[in-house]
């Protein structure tokens, strides 16, 4: 029951990460 919520977390954080990263290279890119 716990390795479920925990890999969707980790899923979603990690998404999280990358579209913060890209937006940050588009802030820099303007």
């Amino acid at each position: 029951l716990w390795n479920v919520p925990f890999y969707f977390g980790g899923t979603s954080l990690m998404i999280i990460v990358v579209v913060i990263m890209d937006f940050i290279s588009q802030i820099q890119a303007h």
